[in-house]
């Protein structure tokens, strides 16, 4: 089971079109339980009540605070969002106007004496039939290149690149790139167990608060953490939990 990679056909962000509302910011808003054992949600976009809920906000989120819980999550769960943390995992994504890499290797690094260097590179041609390339930048150098403009971390990358392959290979004609340290909906790309933490705390903050109010998502996956199938299946198993709860 999940033995093989898949990529997911127009994006994650395709999500959004299987008709599940999403808000678009969460400045100020806060979830409690009132004296009729309902869920209230307030939002910048309304208010919303329903007999249970499910919290799947990114522990980034949990931690920064951004979202009030009355009554407050207890101390044991509030410890283990303390104790857990977020990594960096960030992408830069280069489109060329022809293909200079052996096109039959989807995965290639570069090693070298420059730690603040990129390394990794991942190739899309196999899956779209375009020249692309994606650049995958971790921990503090991911961090630092959130604070570079886009042509200034285009410069970084092909410098690597041209090392690797000559000074004749042709400039990127487009380049994406993620800034999820800094994402607000984020604050990092997914959940891992730093000393002092436990696997025992992601158990911990998967337990319900309550009778009605649940958490699911990467970081409370004890058997498939910082993966999206193992916040697949998180969001399964607290759906039974309710199930058999209501």
């Amino acid at each position: 089971m999940f033995r093989q990679q898949h990529l997911v056909k127009g994006g994650l962000g395709g999500s959004s079109d299987w008709g599940i509302p999403f808000l678009s910011s969460l400045s100020d808003s806060s979830n409690s339980s009132d004296s009729s054992g309902s869920v209230l949600v307030k939002t910048n976009k309304g208010d919303f009540t329903a007999d249970a809920a499910i919290v799947t906000l990114p522990l980034g989120v949990l931690k920064s605070g951004t979202v009030k819980f009355s009554p407050a999550l207890s101390e044991e769960k509030q410890a283990a969002i303390a104790r857990l943390d977020m990594g960096v995992l960030n992408k830069v994504v280069l489109k060329f106007p022809k293909v200079f890499w052996p096109e039959n290797r989807e995965v290639f690094g570069y090693v070298s004496e420059n730690q603040q260097d990129f390394t990794d590179f991942f190739s899309m041609t196999p899956y779209t039939e375009a020249p692309i390339l994606i650049a995958f930048t971790g921990g503090s150098f991911a961090r630092s290149l959130e604070n570079l403009s886009s042509e200034e971390i285009v410069e970084k990358a092909m410098a690597v690149l041209r090392r690797a392959y000559g000074n004749g290979i042709p400039e990127p004609v487009g380049v994406a790139r993620t800034r999820w340290n800094a994402d607000p909906f984020s604050f990092g790309s997914y959940s891992y167990i730093p000393v002092g933490a436990t696997t025992g705390d992601r158990k911990v903050l998967a337990e319900p608060a309550g009778s009605n109010l649940f958490f699911a998502g990467e970081a409370t996956s004890a058997k498939y953490p910082s993966t999206v199938h193992g916040a697949f299946l998180s969001g399964i198993r607290e759906s039974d939990r309710i199930k058999n709860n209501f």
